[in-house]
């Protein structure tokens, strides 16, 4: 559960970064 987690944080930050 916890390195689902981890992915999901990670995912959200590629595509803020690809946003920005």
């Amino acid at each position: 559960m916890y390195m689902y987690d981890l992915f999901s944080v990670f995912i959200c930050m590629l595509i803020f970064i690809l946003f920005v």
